[in-house]
């Protein structure tokens, strides 16, 4: 091969190692939270609820999007795993405007 060959296939594998990690490094983060989420709803009295429900439903989401990113698609495990309330499953379906933090 030649050597400009070999830089450019270097180059590209580095690329490609940093966007995996990348790719890791989010997902862990939207783990974090939606981890952070569950417990302030499960700790949660009654008051706030609802927006506690649209925030685990937001969070999960961000969390499935980025499993899917990494190639992982099937979520039942990963629902049953962190406990996701039905709740916050049905809500994810309806994302849009009303989530935490738009406006």
């Amino acid at each position: 091969m030649r050597p400009q060959t070999d830089i450019a296939e270097r180059a590209q594998g580095e690329l490609e190692h940093e966007i995996v990690a990348e790719k890791a490094a989010t997902l862990g983060r939207m783990g974090r939270r939606l981890e952070a989420s569950l417990r302030r709803l499960s700790e949660a009295e009654t008051g706030d609820r609802e927006n506690l429900i649209a925030r685990v439903a937001h969070d999960a989401w961000c969390y499935l999007v980025q499993r899917e990113v990494c190639g992982m698609r099937d979520h039942r495990a990963v629902i049953k795993e962190f406990a996701i309330p039905r709740q916050a499953i049905v809500r994810m379906g309806a994302i849009g405007q009303d989530r935490p933090g738009a406006g």
